[in-house]
């Protein structure tokens, strides 16, 4: 937000400051969007600016109607940021496979930057549930992750050098997914993630979704699952390459874990256990069906917000989050302070590290095996409820 502190005001900024003044930081921010991409104010900067892969007279509008929503609802100054950067962001589809699929299957979407070593498995693990379709967007990686994904035959590739943040991330996948339209199924995730659900041994996850679409269950909720070693976490020891196989013991339910049941949320957990903060967000809505009316909010909500509440936890997120070989990642990220809060957690985990070292493993933790994994994580429903698979 325009710091409005100088003599060099637009009248615009004016009204805006006056506002603020008299009504407060929200009132100022719903209007600031009111005057600008619900009235039109932008639109000579949004038409002198090219919006790669979106087409400006029927997504834009589209998405214009989904901004109307937020603001009616919201006071949400991030909220606002996001529909912001939705506009603003140069994003540019740089290559389109020319995929055709069904309706009815689900599309991944992903953001990512500089994750070769973790995509690889990303995509492996993704292709063994029967996705057919990626929409990926590459926020100017380094590593030869741009290279490997220009080569993959089932990935749609944008790209943007746009400084990273939550919302702009959020607004990018928006961005991927309006080329794809409504009243599809979506599964937003980090590369760093790994979907399982109770009945995936016998559903992939195209016959999951529909499933639950007959059932009347638009939306599922995730409960991120952080996955760790026996032995000391990110030990350089460990071979990059095969985290998978060493990064297999999880946290059982606990008093670590906090469930919020006003807002159906879980906080905490193994990251509260290690790092003593209890307020991380460990629950997102990943895989939603997207209408006019119902969308992605920031990978942990979906809108519309009675829906975010309503969603069942239907799925695990295994996390991969601390790997041998992150150090010059999480310097960067801790330097940029783009991820939330000042990039707190990833400052605890270096103080930590640095000073006695991080060997997670405890009375509470458990070796990953599917048929345990409702036993130790109650919170975690079987929807569908088929038969397994013998």
């Amino acid at each position: 937000m325009k710091k409005f502190n100088n003599f060099y005001l637009t009248k615009q900024e004016k009204i805006l400051l006056y506002i603020k003044n008299v009504f407060g930081l929200n009132a100022m921010c719903k209007m600031k969007y009111c005057l600008g991409y619900l009235i039109g104010y932008k639109n000579k900067r949004l038409q002198t600016k090219k919006l790669y892969s979106i087409d400006y007279n029927e997504k834009y509008d589209n998405w214009k109607l989904k901004a109307k929503l937020i603001i009616k609802h919201s006071n949400s100054k991030l909220l606002y940021e996001m529909i912001d950067s939705y506009f603003i962001s140069d994003i540019e589809r740089v290559k389109n496979n020319n995929l055709s699929i069904d309706k009815n299957d689900v599309i991944v979407v992903c953001a990512l930057k500089n994750e070769l070593t973790r995509i690889k498995e990303f995509m492996s693990h993704y292709r063994k549930l029967g996705v057919k379709l990626f929409l990926i967007c590459d926020n100017n990686s380094s590593d030869g992750s741009t290279e490997y994904l220009e080569a993959q035959q089932d990935i749609v590739l944008y790209r943007t050098n746009d400084k990273y943040n939550s919302q702009k991330k959020c607004a990018w996948c928006n961005r991927m997914i309006s080329d794809y339209g409504d009243d599809r199924w979506y599964l937003i995730v980090d590369a760093d993630e790994l979907i399982w659900y109770p009945e995936s041994n016998c559903l992939n996850i195209n016959q999951y979704a529909n499933q639950l679409y007959k059932m009347g269950i638009y939306s599922v909720k995730g409960l991120m699952l952080e996955m760790y070693p026996k032995g000391l976490l990110g030990d350089n020891r460990l071979k990059r390459e095969n985290y998978i196989n060493d990064y297999v013991y999880y946290d059982a339910d606990n008093d670590y874990y906090v469930y919020d049941n006003n807002r159906k949320i879980i906080t905490g957990g193994f990251l509260n256990r290690i790092f003593d903060d209890e307020n991380v967000l460990q629950s997102k809505v990943p895989l939603f069906y997207q209408t006019s009316n119902r969308f992605n909010i920031g990978s942990h909500h979906i809108h519309p917000f009675k829906e975010d509440i309503t969603a069942k936890f239907g799925i695990v997120l295994k996390h991969y989050k601390f790997l041998p070989g992150d150090e010059n990642r999480i310097k960067e990220v801790i330097k940029a302070k783009n991820y939330a809060n000042g990039s707190r957690l990833y400052k605890k985990f270096v103080t930590i590290y640095n000073n006695q070292g991080i060997i997670p493993y405890s009375e509470f933790s458990r070796k990953w095996d599917e048929n345990t994994v409702l036993e130790n994580l109650p919170f975690i429903e079987e929807l569908t409820h088929n038969e397994k698979k013998s």
